[in-house]
């Protein structure tokens, strides 16, 4: 589940702020210390993916992978999946692969781990009626396939706290972010633009024209035949002289006088799309 696309989703009937990742979460509330929290050096997704499968297929039976987890609070649904759930042992585990001596995980980079996996210990214990539970932060070295588990009792008590505390930082923030965004929605719906213009919540347009990046612009003639697929001007992380050519305006201007677009095109620079479900 990538949960890094987005901070917030659109709000449900039961979750008027919105629908919030565990990660996102605990990125947003729990962060603490140097703000940098790479691993060096650190496995490749596809790593991570196998050295999770390495980890749970040790486990015994009766081990939950993967569990999907959910619980509203403070108008916001938090949601996300444990990596592990061992029911007998009432011991939930967030697994981390690396490589390198794991004394090198920095103390504010282990508490954020510790924090997701509390925050899928206070579901549960809330969902099951526990009073308590086993986290375990579990380390998996990559390169010589050793697991270092560093496990903690946790009261649900304790749990709770912690949970609502994460809420309470986020929310205030929710609050604040909804509340742009009806103003930005209602001053928008007051310009009256003078040309079409298309809102693509589900990003089907944006997959059916192939786009790739942020902005993106595709240039059509009165015959709908693609004439520019290049950039505004020549802005790129920082913005473009004063002198410098309107490029997306000319390749327009020309494509309405002669039905096509310059020979040469830049392509266009930004973000990478952050495609929902991939």
């Amino acid at each position: 589940m990538d949960t890094a696309a987005r901070l917030v989703e659109d709000a449900t009937d039961d979750a008027p702020l919105g629908v919030v990742a565990v990660r996102a979460l605990c990125d947003f509330a729990a962060r603490t210390g140097d703000l940098d929290l790479r691993f060096t050096p650190s496995p490749s997704g596809s790593e991570g993916v196998e050295g999770h499968g390495e980890v749970t297929s040790r486990r015994a039976a009766g081990y939950q992978r993967e569990v999907p987890l959910a619980m509203v609070c403070m108008g916001l649904r938090v949601q996300g999946r444990a990596d592990g759930w061992d029911p007998d042992a009432r011991r939930v585990e967030e697994i981390k692969t690396h490589r390198g001596d794991v004394a090198l995980i920095a103390p504010n980079r282990r508490a954020l781990h510790r924090a997701q996996a509390m925050v899928y210990g206070h579901i549960l214990c809330q969902q099951l009626g526990l009073p308590g539970l086993e986290i375990a932060l579990v380390y998996f070295n990559i390169d010589t396939q050793t697991e270092t588990p560093l496990p903690q009792w946790h009261d649900a008590a304790e749990l709770r706290t912690h949970f609502e505390d994460l809420c309470t930082r986020y929310a205030g923030w929710a609050r604040a972010e909804r509340a742009h965004r009806l103003a930005r929605d209602a001053a928008l719906r007051e310009l009256a633009f003078p040309f079409p213009y298309l809102y693509d919540e589900t990003q089907s347009v944006a997959r059916a024209y192939g786009a790739v990046c942020t902005p993106d612009f595709f240039g059509y003639n009165n015959r709908l035949e693609l004439q520019y697929r290049g950039r505004l001007d020549a802005s790129g992380r920082n913005p473009a002289p004063p002198d410098a050519p309107r490029e997306l305006f000319a390749a327009m201007q020309a494509i309405a006088d002669s039905g096509q677009g310059p020979r040469q095109q830049q392509a266009s620079i930004g973000c990478s799309i952050k495609w929902r479900g991939a």
